[in-house]
């Protein structure tokens, strides 16, 4: 939130953030009296028709809900740990690492984008887990004759 506030001072003046918190990391949006933003509860599918660049935590699913529904993602990245986000090094996803880099990374945000239907691999005949489990039944198999 911090990197959001000071982001914000280096945006366009009429630019608007909507802030949807976890539900269990409350956020009260007194402590950021500079930033012009709307707290949201409402479904992450609903905000996520509504808004052009999704700021995300660095491990969060949220990330892929935005990503998949076709929203450019920034997305925290903390120096001193590994990044986990299931987004890593996806096309069209940035990671900043400060409040200077999130301001460049919102403003360079690529638009219209189209849904990612090809983040998950959607077999129906369970193609590889078939392959998968047959080898290993056939190893038992050995093992037992």
């Amino acid at each position: 939130m911090q990197w959001i506030a000071v982001a914000a001072s280096l945006l366009p003046d009429d630019a608007q953030y909507i802030i949807r918190p976890h539900p269990m990391c409350p956020i009260d949006p007194a402590e950021y009296p500079r930033l012009r933003c709307t707290m949201s509860e409402a479904p992450l599918s609903y905000l996520l028709r509504t808004c052009d660049v999704a700021f995300t935590g660095n491990i969060t699913s949220a990330a892929v809900d935005a990503y998949v529904a076709g929203v450019p993602v920034v997305s925290t990245l903390d120096g001193g740990t590994l990044n986990l986000s299931p987004l890593r090094e996806l096309e069209g996803v940035s990671f900043v690492a400060d409040a200077g880099h999130l301001a460049a990374a919102l403003v360079q945000a690529p638009v219209n984008i189209p849904d990612r239907d090809e983040y998950f691999f959607l077999d129906r005949e369970l193609s590889r887990w078939r392959h998968l489990l047959d080898r290993a039944l056939s190893r038992e198999m050995k093992k037992e004759s």
